[in-house]
């Protein structure tokens, strides 16, 4: 059966414009260009033989931003001349790997590679599988919570390649998160899973809208899973509950996730799209 399914004018222009890859009128969002990398007065043009080639932001301790001049090209003599601009700075920070790559043929070491994925806000009837019920997220719950996710984390994928974390940094960081997201009375866009057997949380998704965000986009900040109740479906769910709590609110749904995750498989299967790789290097 063929069918043509006409949807609400906001709901096709929040598809089209995550979805298509072409801006044929060159239409943006120019404030939102403008604070993506705000300076502070630390943005620098990098000039050779009195001509702009490119640019870049120059922090006490990182560089960041970079971006070349056409009809300058050349990556490898841009980033020679960085180098020798700013001897002695070491770390780089939101490296789009168009970059990080050639960074790499000179003897950039790359940390890790990230990107963010995104996807519409959309309305699905999900509850986890028997055995299993959705709650919302207390104050009271908050030290069930971290352990749950430092669990998740130290036996992840993320914790195998960027190091397992403490109790105390689980804790500032949700604490954190839960502060922001409940500023903007969005905490409800995240929730836990319980075993229904025991009450216990198995899982764990912490996202909302953060207060500076633009185009008022939620973000899902966490996906924690503890070993013991992975392959039951409980992340999926989390994920599609969120996309339907935070339609009332938001346009679409944001997260981030390490290049080589296998959550990415997971992510791409609910109708996340892929924006571009960046990464961290250390000279």
């Amino acid at each position: 059966m063929k069918t043509l399914q006409f949807v609400d004018d906001v709901v096709f222009q929040t598809y089209h414009a995550l979805y298509s890859p072409e801006n044929i009128f060159l239409h943006f969002d120019w404030q939102q260009m403008l604070d993506n990398f705000h300076p502070h007065g630390k943005g620098c043009l990098v000039v050779l033989d009195d001509v702009p080639i490119g640019g870049i932001i120059v922090d006490d301790d990182y560089i960041t931003a970079p971006f070349l001049i056409p009809p300058f090209m050349d990556q490898m003599l841009f980033w020679k001349t960085v180098g020798q601009l700013t001897e002695g700075i070491q770390k780089l920070q939101y490296i789009p790997d168009t970059h990080s790559d050639i960074l790499q043929k000179i003897g950039a070491k790359k940390v890790r590679s990230k990107y963010q994925m995104i996807r519409p806000t959309a309305h699905y009837d999900v509850n986890p599988k028997a055995g299993f019920f959705f709650d919302s997220i207390r104050e009271s719950d908050k030290a069930e919570m971290a352990d749950a996710i430092l669990k998740a984390h130290n036996h992840g994928y993320v914790g195998l390649t960027e190091g397992r974390l403490d109790i105390c940094e689980v804790k500032q960081i949700l604490e954190k998160r839960l502060k922001l997201f409940s500023e903007t009375n969005t905490l409800g866009m995240g929730t836990v899973v319980r075993e229904g057997s025991t009450n216990r949380i198995a899982a764990v998704c912490v996202a909302g809208i953060y207060p500076d965000v633009p185009n008022c986009f939620a973000t899902i900040h966490q996906v924690a899973v503890l070993p013991e109740f992975r392959r039951r479906g409980l992340a999926r769910s989390m994920i599609l509950r969120t996309i339907d709590t935070a339609a009332h609110t938001s346009p679409a749904v944001v997260l981030g996730v390490l290049k080589g995750n296998p959550a990415e498989v997971l992510y791409a299967q609910l109708g996340f799209r892929a924006g571009c790789a960046y990464s961290d290097c250390v000279l």
